[in-house]
C-alpha cells in the first residue's frame, strides 16, 4: 500500500516504454477505510481497465480502481507519444460524489455504445458512465460477477444488458443502455454466473438464466421458457461463456476444455479439447480468449496450454451454410473481444441480432 502505481504505454513488438502516467491515487491512508471500504488494499486494489472509442473515432483508455465501495475511473487519450487525461469520475458516500454509484461495479467491464451518440459509454456492472464521463444510471443492485452486453431483442433500438449480483433480493437483470429494465429474476446470495444466448434451435430469440436458479431460462419478455437439461452442478454453477463453433446461427457453450450444444431437451458434446494438446482452462473454467480472428465469422478459441508454457489456438472444422460479416468489423464485438478478459473473462456479443431468424 503506498507504493508508486503508473499506467504505462507500452511497444507491443519492442517492450520500450513509450509514456506514463501515475495511476489512480489511493488517496490519503485515514481515507482509505471510509472511502475504499478496508485500509489493507483489498478494496482499493481492485483495477480494471478497458479500451473505448470515447470520441467515436479513436480509441481511448479507460482505467478504473474500485468497485465494491468507492470507484474511480479516469480516461486517457495516447496522442502522439502522449498520455492526456480526458475525464475523471468518482462514485463514493464517504465523500457524496455520486453516492448512488458506489459499490455498483463488477469484476469486468464493458466499452459500448449504449446511448445511441456513436461514442462507447462504460458499463460498470449495475451502473452505467457516459462517454463524456457523466453518470448515466445506477440501480443499487451492487456488485456482481458476470455481464453480457449487446443486441439481444431483434428489431429493437439500442443494446441490452443480462447481468447476475451478489447480494440483495434482484439475482439477475435484463435491461437496456438507457437502464430500462425489461425484468429481473429474484434471488438471494451469491449469484455467481449469468448468461444470455441465442441457444436453443426450437426456440427464436435470446434465452438467458443465472446461477441457482434450477436451471430455469427466460426469453427476453422475462417469460420462463424451460430448465436447462441433463447439467452437472458445476456446468451451470461455471458456465458464462457462449461460441459460434459448429456453423449454425445459434451459439453453443464453452465450459472448461470443451464445447456443448443444446438439443432443446439437453446438451451434446461437440469438442472436447483435452485430447488434442492437454489444453487446459482458467480458474473460472473459461478459455483463455476467444473470437472470430479469421473473419468468417466463426470464433477461434484459445487455452493455455497444460504445463502452461504454450498458448494453443483452435478454429472450428465445421462448414457452415450462413455468411455473417467478419464480426470483428463490428465495433460492440470488437469491444467485447478486446475487453474480455479484464478481471472475469465474459463473453463477446454482437452490436446487431444473431440467429436463426436474423434473416426474416
Amino acid at each position: 500500500m503506498g507504493a508508486p502505481e503508473y499506467l504505462s504505454v507500452i511497444d507491443g513488438r519492442t517492450g520500450a516504454l513509450k509514456a506514463y502516467t501515475d495511476y489512480i491515487p489511493l488517496g490519503d491512508e485515514n481515507t482509505w477505510t471510509g472511502f475504499w471500504g478496508d485500509n489493507w488494499g483489498n478494496r482499493s486494489g481492485r483495477y480494471l481497465m478497458g479500451i473505448a472509442y470515447l470520441d467515436g473515432s479513436n480509441p481511448s483508455i479507460v482505467m478504473c480502481r474500485g468497485y465494491y465501495k468507492g470507484t474511480k475511473i479516469e480516461a486517457w487519450d495516447y496522442r502522439s507519444g502522449q498520455l492526456t487525461n480526458r475525464w475523471k469520475f468518482e462514485a463514493s458516500s464517504y465523500t457524496n460524489i455520486n453516492a448512488a454509484y458506489e459499490g455498483q461495479g463488477n469484476h469486468q467491464i464493458f466499452c459500448a455504445d449504449i446511448t445511441g451518440d456513436g461514442r462507447d459509454d462504460i458499463i460498470y456492472g449495475s451502473m452505467a458512465v457516459s462517454s463524456y464521463g457523466y453518470p448515466i444510471y445506477s440501480y443499487g443492485y451492487g456488485h456482481g460477477d458476470c455481464m453480457s452486453v449487446g443486441k439481444f431483442i431483434k428489431g429493437s433500438s439500442g443494446l441490452q444488458i443480462w447481468s447476475c449480483f451478489e447480494s440483495g433480493s434482484t439475482g439477475a437483470s435484463f435491461r437496456n443502455g438507457t437502464g430500462y429494465e425489461y425484468f429481473n429474476v429474484a434471488g438471494s446470495g451469491d449469484i455467481g454466473r449469468s448468461l444470455i444466448a441465442n441457444f436453443d434451435p426450437n426456440h427464436n430469440g435470446y434465452l438467458m438464466w443465472a446461477y441457482n436458479d434450477n436451471g430455469a431460462y427466460y426469453d427476453t419478455n422475462g417469460n420462463l421458457v424451460g430448465y436447462l437439461g441433463n447439467l452437472t452442478s458445476n456446468w451451470i454453477r461455471y458456465n458464462g461463456a457462449a461460441i459460434w463453433w459448429t456453423g449454425s446461427l445459434n451459439r453453443q457453450f464453452t465450459w472448461r476444455n470443451t464445447i456443448d450444444a443444446y438439443s432443446g431437451t439437453g446438451f451434446d458434446r461437440v469438442q472436447n479439447f483435452n485430447p488434442m494438446g492437454g489444453a487446459s482452462y482458467m480458474d473460472k473454467e473459461t478459455p483463455l480468449w476467444y473470437g472470430d480472428i479469421f473473419g468468417d465469422w466463426r470464433e477461434e478459441i484459445m487455452f493455455p496450454s497444460s504445463d502452461q508454457n504454450t498458448i494453443l489456438i483452435y478454429s472450428t472444422p465445421h462448414a457452415t451454410n450462413y455468411r455473417v460479416q467478419h464480426l470483428m468489423t463490428d465495433r460492440t464485438y470488437r469491444m467485447s473481444a478486446v475487453n474480455q478478459n479484464v478481471g472475469y473473462n465474459q463473453p463477446t456479443n454482437t452490436g446487431f441480432y444473431m440467429g436463426p431468424d436474423m434473416y426474416y
